[in-house]
């Protein structure tokens, strides 16, 4: 009878050891779930994991608790990883706690939504002054950082019948 009794709770602590590490390892943020309110579901996980004699090291328990984190994480993991690399598993929790008050005042979408983003008018706005009228005064070779114009040796208020032709060097066409 002491034979079953040990037997039958071995089946049940090993089902309970699966149903636990599937939890940890498949675990993500429940909607509208804090960040710091699923660390502390993973670590209760961690911690049955250890009552279940089936303890579970640190950076194995980090690693995974990173990896259930969202996409709008993925920056905090990388300076993690390439930061702390001897933080404990109560270290990483009040890292998240930081960063996820630091998120709050941002809008993060989550995954199903779509973000629209909608610009008015035609394309780029001009800097600068308005475009002259091709009739006036225009400085040839001049540029809109404020170098010195050239000059090409004709007058700008010329009358095109007196100017040389560029190309033929006849005036008056």
């Amino acid at each position: 009878m002491h034979k079953e009794l040990a037997e039958k709770f071995r089946k049940q602590e090993r089902i309970e050891r699966r149903e636990v590490v599937k939890a940890f390892t498949n675990g993500k943020p429940r909607d509208g779930e804090s960040i710091c309110n699923h660390v502390q579901r993973m670590q209760g996980y961690v911690e049955r994991l250890r009552k279940l004699e089936m303890p579970v090291h640190e950076d194995l328990a980090i690693d995974i608790v990173l990896n259930s984190l969202p996409s709008s994480y993925d920056q905090f993991t990388l300076a993690y990883h390439l930061n702390n690399s001897q933080a404990t598993l109560a270290e990483l929790h009040r890292m998240l706690r930081t960063a996820e008050d630091g998120m709050k005042g941002k809008s993060v979408p989550a995954a199903n939504e779509v973000v629209l983003a909608i610009t008015g008018g035609k394309g780029k706005k001009r800097k600068g002054p308005p475009k002259q009228n091709w009739r006036e005064k225009v400085h040839v070779g001049s540029s809109s950082n404020g170098s010195k114009p050239k000059t090409s040796g004709i007058p700008h208020n010329a009358n095109p019948k007196e100017v040389e032709c560029f190309y033929c060097k006849a005036r008056g066409h």
